[in-house]
C-alpha cells in the first residue's frame, strides 16, 4: 500500500489474511473449523467476509493456519512472515536473532 492509499480497514485486513492464511494452509472452511475449535465452518465464513472476529477465536484461527496474531493484524504488509517466523522460532533462534538486531543497531 502507498504512503498515499487511503489504509485498509483492520477488519478488512484481517479477513484477507485470514483467507489467504487458510488458503495456504490448503484449508477448506469445512476442514479449518474443528482445528479452530468452531462447530461449523460459517463463523469462518463470516470472518473472511469482514465480520469482527473475537481476540480468543483470532488466536484459535492463527494456530489452525500456523500463522502469529501480529501477523494477521499488522498495517505493514512486508511484516507478516517475519512476524509469523518470529512466534514460531526457537529460544536459541531469537537470541541469535537479538543479538543481530543488536548489533546491527549499535552500528556494528
Amino acid at each position: 500500500m502507498s504512503a498515499d492509499a487511503p489504509a485498509e480497514p483492520l477488519s478488512a485486513r484481517v479477513a484477507r489474511r485470514l483467507r489467504a492464511a487458510r488458503l495456504r494452509a490448503l484449508l477448506t472452511v469445512r476442514e479449518a473449523a474443528p482445528l479452530a475449535g468452531l462447530e461449523s465452518h460459517s463463523a469462518i465464513v463470516k470472518y473472511e467476509n469482514g465480520a469482527s472476529v473475537p481476540l480468543d477465536r483470532l488466536g484459535s484461527l492463527a494456530q489452525a493456519y500456523g500463522v502469529a496474531v501480529p501477523a494477521l493484524v499488522t498495517s505493514r504488509e512486508e511484516l507478516v512472515p517475519l512476524l509469523t517466523w518470529l512466534e514460531q522460532a526457537s529460544s536459541e533462534e531469537l537470541a541469535l536473532t537479538m543479538a543481530v538486531i543488536e548489533q546491527v543497531r549499535l552500528g556494528r
